[in-house]
């Protein structure tokens, strides 16, 4: 699963997964990441979220795209905000979910990327 697909993508035109929910965070990797935005998928798969922060659109933001839905494993992809018009695909695999995309402690996410620089 992800997110990804240029304007051009074949997938964009096909039937997508209803009833998902869609998140738009701010910074991921801050301390406290800000949630800008959030949609749900239509009964053709189809969202659009409106993302609430000054620049959006114009400026290159860093954002992280969360996408969930029951019986489907979760997906968070960090990207550049795309500007307003513009579409993502969003792949989500059938599944049960083990983690909420985001939900991670950030303590616990820091050691375990520090911990091929911490061995001996």
């Amino acid at each position: 699963g992800g997110v990804g697909g240029g304007q051009d993508d074949p997938r964009l035109e096909a039937f997508g997964l209803p009833g998902a929910e869609v998140e738009v965070v701010l910074d991921p990797r801050r301390l406290r990441p800000e949630t800008v935005g959030r949609g749900q998928t239509d009964r053709d798969g189809r969202f659009a979220v409106a993302v609430d922060e000054a620049g959006a659109g114009l400026l290159i933001l860093d954002v992280e795209v969360r996408a969930t839905r029951r019986d489907f494993v979760s997906v968070a992809e960090r990207l550049e905000l795309p500007g307003g018009g513009k579409r993502l695909v969003v792949t989500m695999p059938r599944g049960a979910d083990g983690a909420k995309p985001g939900g991670g402690n950030l303590l616990d996410e820091t050691l375990r990327d520090a911990e091929p620089y911490l061995r001996d």
